[in-house]
């Protein structure tokens, strides 16, 4: 074939939203060289890392372990730079090798290998080594069966030195012995170590187990199936980086079919859907899964817990070009990002597949440009599409970038018999910030999503607010419930209780015992603290519980609760609060998986525990404020302070919209005829939030608006239509200050009540 000449297809390695696990941006990377074909005859061999910084000035060094190589580099920002490697990186056979390759950098850089031989090649991302584990799965691709060209994997030690148990999936010999598939290979490998195994057989489901973080790449050292061999390889992430929803689109010219390989780690429900056809995979520990896939249907693939999915391209031929396979490491939707850099590629005719929200695709851009020549194909069960865009012949370099929503990219190319595919992640200056996602019940309740869905719902029974119904063992289960009441108006109900069960307990937070919680049953002063996992205390009026893995539970002991997980369990909970998909749409699935018709049958099937008397709330005959009563609850003296454009609340409007808590607001205050609890309960929501951003709002109690308050609980059913209402009696801080509350006058106001 012609000499290839190329540049690298390059993107800027990324952190991701705080959705995914797994950083593509570091300081530190280890990888190495595995087998690439097998000539009996000299060949032009190469190996490049391409090195991208994002600094004004990174010092970068490259060096093979138990070598003399060692390159230092001065990387600026945005600059790309190609290193070239000896081949006496590569690992031949069976093997262990000590020739690693170590990547250091005083900033984060990102790093791609690419390794060409005659008429094979391939591109690989280089995982940082924060990202490494101790526990993967090995999925190597099926191809023509061959004796010179084998299924091959690596595992690379890093700092230390740590022993490494493989449970073999398919026969090996290593070190002049046999190891029969079903049996346990346990090596020990030294700190920056390499051993590498080849393999007539499948390695597909082959479990790597070890003491200490290990770098695992699987692939062929040369797969046939539909043309000639190539050389594929990716980085594997290990099972603590595993997500649970993909797309995975075909690639528009095969007129064969490929295959999507889908492992999992325990035993795990795997739905998936191409086209209209949906079907269920129960699968377990290590099983590998193969599905075909054809132009023009992609698949979505979801589980309950995390899985790994890659795509195989078994080759093209054709009269005009020839494509060789290539293997790719599918991306979870959670790994998704903002803003993608591409250099161009000469030589190979080169394709990028965009998978986008339907209703954002639009807004995508080239080079700050509007996109055009997509066509693109709905994936059916979701909200996506996907399409391919052609990259103009000897384009150097283009930018795709979306304002607000991520989206994902997949790279392929070929041609002159070659062939190649990957999955470049976002850039880091454009990735979105890792937020934690709220959730928030407040006033009769309001409740809002994960996902940002409102919605009303008035029962008084014991309901899952939050938890996690995934069995990824990465995450730590937990489980928070709510208690509603009603408080004089059978109309509407008030959050009463706030449950957390977490390690094995189970805190809680009553309207009946302001600034006290209960664990397990007894009550305890705060602060509270349990060994380094969990911790509750009181700030203000609210009392919070924050446990080690950045779980955030709140209640102000009257009506405003939230809940707010980090983006690590995006996706793996479920209840009152959604399951945190990004997709506010399918926020009122039920406990059965199914789609609930309203929010009364929603919330009901989320009901843990009935209390006496509880009900699912009003059905009929519902009370309601008619419009004219509302006008007067709109106004600047009751909840119009809200949405004021010279009020108090003004610096927070743009961060966060008021008007869903204004609304809220006049429902609350005017079914209640404007009484002054419900009414600054609504507004002090609406100042939690901002206040919750880092944003100060303005003085919005005064003297005769909303003053601070001393909670009586005191129950008034003969004198007060609100029966139950819990009543905050106002009085000035100086009166608060005063000792002996019997001779104050607030003393004295309750002596009347009593």
């Amino acid at each position: 074939m012609a000499m290839l000449r190329f540049l690298l297809l390059l993107t800027g390695l990324v952190l991701l939203s705080g959705d995914c696990r797994a950083q593509f941006y570091g300081r530190e990377f280890i990888t190495s060289v595995m087998q690439n074909f097998i000539s009996k005859t000299p060949i032009t061999t190469s190996i490049q890392l391409f090195i991208t910084g994002y600094h004004d000035s990174t010092r970068v060094q490259v060096k093979m372990n138990k070598s003399p190589f060692q390159k230092s580099y001065s990387l600026t920002k945005g600059e790309m730079l190609p290193v070239e490697i000896p081949e006496s990186a590569e690992v031949i056979g069976t093997n262990t090798s000590d020739h690693s390759i170590l990547i250091q950098a005083e900033n984060d850089i990102s790093v791609v290998l690419v390794y060409r031989k005659s008429a094979t090649m391939d591109i690989m991302t280089v995982y940082p080594v924060p990202e490494l584990g101790t526990e993967y799965y090995v999925v190597t691709p099926s191809g023509r069966q061959s004796t010179s060209y084998l299924r091959e994997f690596a595992v690379i030690g890093w700092k230390v030195p740590t022993t490494v148990d493989i449970h073999l999936k398919a026969d090996v010999t290593f070190n002049g012995q046999s190891h029969r598939a079903g049996s346990i290979l346990r090596v020990s490998l030294q700190a920056q170590q390499i051993i590498q195994l080849q393999s007539l057989g499948d390695f597909s489901g082959t479990r790597i187990q070890s003491e200490n973080p290990v770098a695992v790449l699987s692939g062929h050292a040369c797969v046939y199936k539909n043309t000639n061999c190539d050389h594929v390889v990716e980085q594997l992430l290990p099972v603590s980086g595993w997500g649970t929803a993909f797309i995975v689109p075909p690639v528009f010219f095969q007129t064969n079919a490929d295959i999507v390989y889908v492992a999992a780690s325990q035993n795990t429900r795997v739905d998936y859907q191409h086209g209209t056809e949906k079907k269920i995979q129960n699968m377990v520990a290590g099983e590998v899964m193969q599905l075909d896939i054809s132009y023009p249907q992609a698949y979505y693939i979801s589980a309950d817990a995390g899985i790994q999915v890659l795509f195989f391209f078994t080759g093209f031929k054709s009269k005009e070009k020839t494509v060789d396979p290539f293997l790719i490491n599918i991306p979870a939707l959670a790994n998704y990002g903002k803003s993608y850099h591409i250099n161009g590629i000469r030589d190979l005719e080169n394709s990028a597949i965009l998978i986008a929200k339907r209703s954002k695709r639009g807004s995508i851009t080239k080079d700050k440009q509007p996109i055009h020549g997509i066509q693109w194909e709905d994936v059916p069960g979701t909200l996506y599409s996907w399409g391919t865009y052609n990259l103009e012949a000897g384009n150097q370099s283009l930018s795709l970038e979306h304002p607000e929503t991520p989206f994902g990219v997949l790279v392929f190319g070929g041609g002159d018999s070659n062939g190649y595919g990957f999955a470049p992640p976002a850039l880091p200056s454009f990735a979105p910030k890792s937020r934690p996602l709220t959730c928030i019940g407040t006033g009769d309740p309001h409740y809002t999503s994960f996902d940002g869905r409102k919605f009303d719902f008035m029962g008084t029974c014991i309901y899952q607010m939050a938890g996690v119904c995934s069995k990824d063992p990465a995450l730590t289960p937990f489980l928070v419930t709510v208690q509603n009441n009603n408080r004089g108006s059978k109309a509407v109900s008030f959050t009463k209780v706030v449950t957390l069960e977490v390690y094995n307990m189970t805190i809680s937070l009553s309207q009946e015992y302001p600034h006290k919680i209960q664990v397990n049953g007894v009550f305890v002063d705060l602060p509270f603290s349990y060994e380094n996992k969990l911790k509750v205390y009181a700030s203000g009026v609210h009392g919070f519980i924050k446990t080690d893995f950045d779980l955030r539970v709140s209640f102000n002991w009257n009506s405003y609760a939230t809940v707010i997980i980090p983006r690590t369990y995006a996706n793996a909970v479920c209840g009152l609060c959604g399951n945190a998909n990004q997709e506010p749409k399918d926020d009122f699935t039920m406990k059965d998986g199914t789609q609930a018709a309203d929010e009364i049958q929603f919330a009901d099937s989320w009901k843990v525990k009935d209390v006496p008397g509880c009900s699912a709330g009003c059905h009929d005959n519902c009370q309601v404020c008619k419009e004219t009563e509302k006008q007067t609850y709109k106004s600047n003296k009751y909840c119009g302070v809200l949405i004021r454009n010279d009020g108090p609340f003004r610096q927070c409007h743009e961060a966060t919209d008021p008007v869903s808590f204004f609304d809220d607001c006049v429902f609350d205050t005017c079914l209640y005829k404007g009484h002054h609890d419900t009414l600054c309960s609504a507004i002090s929501a609406y100042a939690t939030a901002c206040q919750a951003q880092g944003i100060q709002v303005g003085q919005w109690r005064s003297a005769s608006f909303c003053r601070e308050a001393i909670r009586l609980n005191i129950n008034y059913s003969t004198r007060n239509s609100f029966s139950g209402l819990s009543q905050f009696l106002t009085v000035s801080h100086l009166e608060k200050e005063r000792a002996g509350l019997r001779n104050s006058r607030m003393g004295r106001i309750w002596e009347k009540l009593a």
